[in-house]
């Protein structure tokens, strides 16, 4: 066995900025979970959040600041299968 040196320098390791992250990728997934079973159609059911992620909640656009408020621009879904999909999920639930 490889001896140790007594003289050697030990660091701490600080494990609390892993567990916040970890604590934010659950929330996130958590989350994607919650859109796909109280936003979109039957369709979507077996779909993972990164598939979520990557169809629908990673869409391209753009937001302005207004004195009113603030105005987001989001440009249309590119295949006409995500759009179906966009407005399926749309009316489903009502605020």
């Amino acid at each position: 066995m490889i001896q140790l040196d007594p003289q050697a320098k030990f660091f701490e390791v600080d494990t609390e900025k892993d567990q916040i992250m970890a604590h934010v990728r659950i929330g996130l997934h958590n989350s994607a979970l919650w859109a796909r079973d109280d936003y979109f159609s039957s369709t979507y059911r077996h779909a993972t959040p990164l598939t979520l992620w990557r169809t629908f909640f990673n869409q391209d656009g753009f937001y302005r600041e207004t004195d009113d408020g603030i105005l987001v621009t989001l440009k249309p879904f590119r295949t006409p299968h995500t759009k179906i999909g966009s407005t399926e999920s749309t009316p489903k639930r009502t605020f």
